[in-house]
């Protein structure tokens, strides 16, 4: 039997990783979608565990619902934040507790419930629920267009992860504060749609399709191709290694990056690239001069150096773990 929350797990920790300040790459973030987020020091097997799935129901909300999470301090617009403040709360024994849950959104309540709170005070925590999110969070995105399959998939996702009895919270998880409950059981900063029908193989497959964009894979670093090539066999080599990343997702850090990059030379040239050296390869052979010839000089002075110049430039925004 599959097990689809670590499915999950391997699908979003292979996505494109952002976190705060994420404002110059907000083009980059779709204004409908889903957000996945990821704490600092959770694991499940081998991958960042998903603390979060969220979503907006407003048309091109995305991008506003996660400010309203790491940048605007303001729980009564984010019941994210509401319920870290709880736990802050909650484990110092702190008996604002119970003024915390108090709503001033509406007029009615704002005129009701002001003269009982503390502007100062939650101010102050307003901004160490802040400094948390932007300091132990990140999170990947994926575009979803209506609020009917925005809902659905958030349901479905979120159900997975909490139907999942393997699933555990670190003993030191802030959630592990909750006066709710379902948080503390879930290992999850939500409440609603937990228990819910869980993903099936099907609804896997599709999700999985969704995600796989040309722009998450490793291929897209391969384009333009380099102006000048070091002899004949290079370019060959170069449109090989392309198509075999075409379905390669990106690595989370530069140095698994540069690592990807020398298997693959190894991979089709059956040798290590070095400096100095010329490899001749047969199925490269179109004839000319350098006819099936790939200089290992190009390549570790320009070619790798061209491709890990491109992955920092656009991946400035994953994590390094």
């Amino acid at each position: 039997m599959k097990n689809s929350a670590l499915e999950l797990h391997q699908l979003f920790n292979q996505q494109k990783r952002y976190r705060f300040p994420f404002d110059k790459f907000i083009n980059e973030i779709p204004k409908n979608g889903i957000y996945i987020i990821f704490e600092r020091g959770e694991k499940y097997s081998d991958f960042d565990r998903i603390v979060r799935v969220g979503t907006h129901t407003g048309i091109n909300q995305l991008r506003s619902r996660l400010n309203q999470h790491f940048v605007k301090e303001n729980k009564n617009r984010s019941i994210f934040r509401k319920n870290i403040g709880r736990c802050f709360l909650n484990k110092e024994n702190n008996i604002y507790l119970n003024l915390w849950e108090l709503d001033n959104t509406s007029k009615v309540d704002k005129a009701k419930n002001l003269a009982l709170l503390d502007s100062f005070f939650e101010k102050e925590l307003e901004k160490k629920i802040t400094k948390y999110i932007q300091t132990n969070l990140s999170f990947c995105v994926f575009q979803i267009d209506t609020k009917e399959d925005r809902l659905f998939w958030e349901s479905k996702i979120i159900s997975t992860l909490a139907n999942a009895s393997n699933i555990k919270a670190s003993a030191k998880w802030l959630g592990n504060y909750s006066t709710k409950d379902k948080i503390k059981v879930s290992g999850l900063w939500q409440v609603n749609e937990l228990y819910n029908v869980a993903i099936t193989e099907t609804e896997l497959a599709q999700l999985k399709e969704k995600l796989h964009t040309p722009n998450n894979f490793v291929s897209k670093y391969f384009e333009p191709e380099p102006n000048q090539w070091g002899l004949r066999g290079d370019s060959h080599l170069w449109r090989e290694m392309k198509q075999k990343t075409a379905r390669t997702n990106i690595p989370m850090k530069v140095d698994e990056f540069e690592k990807l990059l020398f298997n693959l030379f190894k991979e089709f040239t059956g040798e290590s690239p070095q400096k100095g050296k010329n490899i001749y390869l047969k199925k490269y052979d179109t004839g000319g001069m350098s006819k099936g010839m790939i200089n290992s000089d190009f390549w570790l002075e320009n070619g790798f150096s061209l491709l890990i110049q491109r992955y920092n430039q656009s991946e400035l925004q994953l994590i390094a773990k």
